[in-house]
């Protein structure tokens, strides 16, 4: 899956990005300015930004705003819904800075069912009698994921359809530490990716 960034560029040079408050990398990070829609909650500690990728998909990113807190705000992310948020968000003038993005990630489903407690749909008691006559078995099924967030110049951010005026006051989301995103369909609020960046250097 691909995620273009419209109306943003990529920064030159790389930029630090803590990973801890021991430890930084440094990654390429994209920069774009825009009216998107923002929340910020001191009291759940985190602040939510959504930039829409298309005309019904959107990416989601939510920032603890202390940095050791990205446990307990992934804990809430889960408890309340991440999508119930959204109806907090409202349109904001943002200089939005991000790490450029390239994750991979796999699993094995078999593992995935037998969590569910599930593991007889594709196990060695498995009925697959259906589909062939032969004793088939499933032995492994493996899923693997790619997702990529780059820049897409040359347009304007997408959700600028209301450019801030030179008066409005720009808020400054940078998102140089760990954080978590989510990319949805607006209209069935259905979770294409969930993920966490806590290296952009490496998969999640």
């Amino acid at each position: 899956m691909r995620g273009r960034m419209k109306g943003f560029s990529l920064l030159p040079g790389p930029r630090e990005f803590r990973v801890d408050n021991a430890t930084s990398v440094a990654v390429p990070m994209l920069t774009g300015t825009g009216s998107f829609l923002h929340w910020s909650d001191a009291r759940l500690n985190l602040s939510l930004t959504r930039v829409p990728l298309s005309a019904n998909v959107g990416l989601l990113l939510v920032q603890p705003h202390d940095p050791a807190a990205l446990a307990e705000v992934e804990a809430l992310t889960f408890q309340h819904g991440l999508l119930t948020w959204t109806k907090h968000l409202a349109p904001r003038a943002v200089r939005l800075t991000l790490p450029q993005l390239a994750l991979r990630g796999s699993y094995d489903l078999q593992d995935l069912l037998a969590q569910a407690k599930l593991a007889t749909l594709l196990g060695a008691g498995a009925s697959l009698g259906g589909i062939s006559e032969d004793q088939l078995r499933v032995g492994q099924v493996l899923n693997s994921v790619l997702f990529e967030l780059k820049a897409e110049k040359g347009e304007r951010p997408t959700g600028s359809a209301h450019p801030p005026t030179e008066s409005a006051e720009v808020l400054e989301v940078t998102l140089d530490r760990p954080f978590l995103f989510a990319v949805y369909d607006q209209d069935s609020t259905a979770l294409h990716f969930l993920g966490r960046v806590t290296n952009p250097q490496n998969a999640v």
